[in-house]
């Protein structure tokens, strides 16, 4: 089950129509809370240019940790799915980091920073998102 946080909710639950930056921080716990249990995705909401703000929402959504994006129109698809792909640094970075992970127990060193459980699940992540835009 995923969990939908959208814009057009979170203004309708807290009966405001505040700035963007309130309703993102409105957002906030739901991420919290969501993430710990199972992927959270966010809402799309109606954009009328979809290459500006439907991409800056699409940023957002992959900076905060969300696992996807609802797209409410098919023109919004490509822009989601570029934003949530991983860069080729970003795929780089995640090999470099899982490939002495899988012989390291615990705790590593590598190029002189320390790899722990968050480093390696992040590193993960950036590889599921690689794998979950390509199909």
């Amino acid at each position: 089950m995923k969990k939908v946080v959208g814009e057009c909710g979170t203004r309708v639950m807290i009966a405001v129509d505040p700035p963007q930056s309130i309703v993102d921080r409105g957002r906030s716990p739901c991420v919290l809370a969501g993430a710990r249990h199972h992927p959270v995705s966010v809402g799309a909401d109606g954009y009328d240019d979809v290459r500006g703000e439907a991409n800056n929402a699409a940023a957002v959504a992959v900076a905060v940790g969300f696992d996807g994006k609802v797209a409410i129109h098919p023109t919004h698809i490509p822009v989601i799915r570029d934003a949530f792909a991983p860069t080729v640094d970003e795929i780089d970075w995640a090999e470099r980091i899982l490939d002495p992970a899988r012989s390291n127990r615990g705790v590593f060193s590598l190029g002189g920073g320390m790899m722990d459980a968050p480093v390696i699940h992040h590193a993960r992540r950036i590889l599921t998102r690689r794998g979950s835009v390509t199909d």
